[in-house]
């Protein structure tokens, strides 16, 4: 079964970078996931230019142990 939670990612089309949309992201598709200055950035097999979430590393743990 899919690990599936929901996160905010960052709305690129927006040109003032603060817009965001909640996505249910698959956890299982994941590579790494970085921490930058602003965001946590996801890697997949799918997005190997990463996806900008808002929440941090440890928001993304708490959400993959429900």
């Amino acid at each position: 079964m899919a690990h599936l939670v929901p996160l905010r990612a960052l709305d690129v089309k927006h040109d003032n970078g603060k817009a965001y949309d909640t996505i249910l992201f698959n956890l299982d598709n994941v590579i790494s996931i970085e921490k930058s200055y602003v965001h946590s950035i996801i890697y997949t097999d799918h997005n190997p230019r990463g996806i900008r979430v808002m929440e941090s590393l440890d928001e993304i743990l708490e959400l993959a142990k429900k």
